[in-house]
């Protein structure tokens, strides 16, 4: 607020910027694109600027206008990584997910290593259904950024559910090398846990020391949420849900859990009215429009369903 403040009088570009990026940088993301916009065609010009505000639509939810922000001047030549990850981020918020692909494998010609782009484009294989792309990015992932406790626990999670137990051995291990004390860790054991069909109440204080040691994360918080939820403690679950959501406003598993908990309680009132603003943030997004459906047929709003 004292820097903003302090500068409010400048009407320069340099001072437009800075504000911007205090603005951005403290979450005020519409303060963030009336200084990237209010001002002189200079400024707009600048590729920091044009990157700057890409990020505040997505921030948004603003999928064209972040598009806009950061289009390349030839259509078919990627100039800048952090441009294409923006583009990727966009398509991706579109269901454009061929798009997201193009812009991400094409940041990692600029940049190989981007753990950024490296870790969006896994994402998008996940929701591809390309299993296979999908473990060798997040090994690539592993290789590149072995500190990279999420894609390894992605990874795990991944050779659970096809029981290869061995290699998910292997992946715990190096994890506890790499991260000992991580949220990562302690979720990986509690998945362990759960798929052995150990008492879910038991993994409670556990997740919750790890918040407290860790602080607080959307997975962690989520994780929490689960087995809160397994153990019929519907609202505490709600609560962890909640928080978690807010800590990763597009984290859509999280949304559907949440969506579930309204439906498992016969609240189709609730769970329509919390899908109702997701639909214009992801107007492309049918399982959130199915949802969504499915609770105005059951309170009778067929006129809305229609």
């Amino acid at each position: 607020d004292a820097l903003l403040s302090a500068t409010a009088e400048g009407s320069g570009p340099n001072l437009r910027y800075l504000r911007a990026e205090i603005a951005f940088a403290t979450g005020r993301t519409e303060r963030t694109i009336e200084e990237l916009t209010g001002g002189a065609a200079e400024l707009a010009a600048r590729p920091e600027a044009r990157r700057l505000l890409g990020e505040a639509y997505l921030r948004g939810f603003q999928w064209e206008l972040a598009r806009g922000a950061v289009a390349r001047k030839q259509a078919d030549v990627a100039e800048d990584m952090r441009c294409e990850w923006i583009l990727g981020q966009a398509c991706e918020g579109l269901d454009d997910l061929g798009g997201a692909e193009l812009h991400y494998k094409a940041g990692l010609q600029l940049d190989r290593t981007n753990e950024r782009v490296m870790t969006a484009l896994a994402r998008v294989y996940q929701r591809t259904r390309r299993d296979l792309q999908f473990e060798q990015q997040l090994r690539a992932v592993i290789d590149a950024h072995p500190e990279n406790s999420e894609a390894r626990e992605d990874l795990i999670v991944r050779y659970l559910e096809t029981d290869r137990i061995e290699e998910a051995a292997r992946q715990l291990q190096e994890l506890d090398k790499v991260a000992p004390t991580s949220s990562a860790l302690v979720r990986c054991l509690v998945e362990v846990q759960r798929r052995q069909k150990a008492d879910p109440a038991a993994a409670i204080p556990i997740l919750e020391e790890a918040l407290k040691r860790n602080g607080a994360d959307a997975r962690t918080l989520a994780a929490l949420g689960d087995v809160l939820s397994a153990s019929q403690r519907f609202d505490d679950a709600r609560s962890r849900y909640e928080e978690a959501l807010r800590l990763d406003p597009v984290a859509e598993d999280i949304f559907l859990r949440l969506v579930g908990l309204d439906e498992a309680r016969l609240d189709f009132e609730s769970a329509a009215a919390r899908l109702e603003p997701m639909l214009p943030r992801y107007p492309n997004r049918h399982p959130l429009r199915g949802e969504l459906l499915q609770a105005l047929m059951v309170v009778q709003r067929f006129d809305e369903a229609r």
